[in-house]
């Protein structure tokens, strides 16, 4: 038997590895820009949260200055008096509280 000559063209096997790591390098750009997205938006979440927090910590410490002078002024014994006669209603002993009818 005689060996009979293909005429078929034979497949080149460079072209074959070159559309495997096209597809490769096209499969990592895709994971890693669904991936830098993801980041991006948390990202953004947490800076928004980072905002609202330093925030807070401006309210928190407006407030905790209003309270040590608050503190400071309610000292004397004259201002804790004044205190206790306007919100309380207290009297000395032998005062007598006049209210007027509404």
């Amino acid at each position: 038997m005689a060996k009979r000559k293909s005429y078929r063209k034979k497949r080149s096997r460079t072209g074959d590895g070159a559309l495997l790591v096209l597809s490769i390098v096209l499969v990592f750009v895709l994971v890693m820009g669904f991936r830098i997205k993801s980041l991006a938006s948390s990202y953004q979440r947490y800076e928004t949260i980072y905002t609202a927090q330093l925030e807070q910590y401006a309210a928190e410490e407006k407030r905790s200055a209003e309270l040590k002078e608050m503190q400071s002024r309610g000292q004397t014994d004259e201002e804790i008096e004044k205190i206790a006669r306007e919100r309380l209603g207290l009297i000395k002993p032998g005062e007598i509280l006049l209210r007027p009818d509404n």
